[in-house]
């Protein structure tokens, strides 16, 4: 009977873990979403490239945007397992961040 009830537990357990297991577009989202907040925490004065500086400036303006824009130019390795996602994103040859993701959250590191 004890055997038994690990082992129901054990499978609602990995049935949840599966079941809230985010998709591509939740990674998607989650970049867009840390790209538009450091769009907005960036200060345009400090940086020492003006060009730079002009386009923080303007994407000041519309992080959001902006952030879609420089999203869309990333590429996301997408792996799917059993119980829990990883992604791996560049921006064009070098990797941006590692990003895993387990009971509908992700969680990104800068790579």
């Amino acid at each position: 009977m004890r055997l038994t009830l690990i082992f129901v537990l054990t499978l609602a357990l990995a049935g949840a873990l599966f079941m809230t297991k985010p998709t591509l577009a939740d990674f998607e989202a989650e970049v867009q979403a840390q790209l538009a907040e450091e769009i907005t925490q960036s200060d345009p004065d400090a940086m020492s490239d003006t060009a730079l500086a002009l386009v923080a400036n303007a994407c000041k303006a519309g992080p959001a945007f902006c952030a879609s824009v420089i999203a869309r130019m990333m590429q996301i390795e997408y792996t799917d397992n059993l119980v829990y996602a990883q992604a791996r994103i560049q921006l064009g040859n070098r990797e941006a961040a590692r990003c895993f993701g387990i009971l509908s959250r992700v969680l990104c590191s800068r790579a």
